[in-house]
C-alpha cells in the first residue's frame, strides 16, 4: 500500500503513547485525528505540543492534525465522533485507525486486591479498555472500507494497542489483562471478518513492554526520569522503550500489505527472559 500521506484515526492520542505516536506521525507527513477523555491534555497536544514540532528529516512539512473529546467507553458518543473524524479528512475517509486509549493503570486502584475489588471497577477495565476498542472498530470501518475503493492493494487497517500484561502477570491485574489478551482474540477475529476480497481490512496488535509516558503529557519531563541503570540493564536491548519505538511498530503494523490477524511484542526482549531466583 501507498505510505505517503495517511489518514489516520488514533485514540487515546492526547497522552502517553497515543501522544507519542501521534507527533511522530504528523512530523512524518500524515494527518492525524485525535480523540481523547482528557479535555485539558486534548488542548494542550492540539494548540500547544503539536504546533511546537518539526518535521521529520525527509519531510517536506507537518501532516494536518485535529480532535475531539470523546468517552469511548459510550457507544454514541463514538459514532458520532468517529464521523466527524472521517468527515475531517480529506475525502471523508480513513485510512488507519489504532485503538491505543485505555485505562493505563494495570493495577486495582489503592492497592486493593483480587479479593477487595468490586464489579464495577471490573466493568471500568473491561467497558474502556476492550469494548470501546470494539465500538470505534465497528463505527470506523465504513470509512476505512471506503478509503480502499479504486486501490490496487487495500490501504484500511486496524492495529489494536495491547500489552505484554496480556501475555503475563503480577498480582492485581486481573482486568487490566484480561481486557489486553481480550483485544488479541478480537484482533484475530476481526481479520479474518474483515479480509472480504473487496475490502481486505488488515487488522494487527501491538503489545508495548516498558514504555515511560509521563513525559508525554502537558506536565513534560525527560523520558528516563527516574530510571534506573538496573531499569534499563535489565532488557536485552540494553534499555526501556521509547516512544519511537512503538510508533514504527504500528506503523508496520498499519502499513505491510502482508501482515495481518498478527501480534508484535515490543518490549526490548523482556518477555524471552527465563528468569528464577537463585
Amino acid at each position: 500500500m501507498s505510505v505517503a500521506n495517511l489518514r489516520f484515526l488514533i485514540t487515546g492520542g492526547a497522552r502517553g503513547l497515543g501522544r507519542g505516536l501521534t507527533a511522530w506521525l504528523v512530523q512524518r507527513g500524515h494527518d492525524a485525528y485525535i480523540l481523547d477523555a482528557d479535555a485539558g491534555e486534548l488542548k494542550h497536544t492540539l494548540g500547544t505540543h503539536l504546533p511546537s514540532l518539526k518535521p521529520a528529516a525527509g519531510s517536506a512539512k507537518l501532516g494536518r492534525f485535529e480532535g475531539a473529546e470523546c468517552d469511548i467507553s459510550n457507544a454514541e458518543q463514538v459514532g458520532e465522533a468517529v464521523r466527524k473524524a472521517a468527515q475531517w479528512h480529506r475525502g471523508g475517509l480513513l485510512d488507519v485507525l489504532v485503538n491505543n486509549a485505555g485505562r493505563a493503570n494495570p493495577y486495582w486502584a489503592d492497592g486493593r486486591t483480587f479479593e477487595q475489588i468490586d464489579v464495577q471497577e471490573w466493568r471500568t477495565y473491561i467497558d474502556t479498555n476492550l469494548s470501546g476498542a470494539f465500538y470505534v472498530s465497528k463505527a470506523a470501518v465504513p470509512f476505512l472500507k471506503a478509503s480502499a475503493r479504486g486501490e490496487e492493494e487495500p490501504r484500511g487497517a486496524i492495529v489494536h494497542t495491547s500489552s505484554i500484561r496480556a501475555k503475563q502477570s503480577e498480582p492485581n491485574q486481573e482486568g487490566y489483562a484480561s481486557a489486553k489478551a481480550g483485544l488479541l482474540g478480537m484482533t484475530h477475529s476481526m481479520a479474518s471478518s474483515l479480509a472480504d476480497a473487496q475490502y481486505r481490512i488488515r487488522v494487527n496488535a501491538v503489545l508495548p513492554g516498558w514504555f515511560p509516558t509521563d513525559q508525554e503529557s502537558s506536565a513534560g519531563g525527560a523520558w528516563d526520569d527516574g530510571l534506573t541503570k538496573e531499569d534499563h540493564e535489565q532488557h536485552w536491548a540494553g534499555r526501556v522503550g521509547k516512544m519511537e519505538d512503538y510508533a514504527q511498530a504500528v506503523f508496520f503494523m498499519a502499513t505491510n500489505g502482508f501482515v495481518t490477524g498478527q501480534e508484535i511484542v515490543v518490549d526490548g526482549g523482556m518477555t524471552r527472559k527465563m528468569v528464577y531466583v537463585e
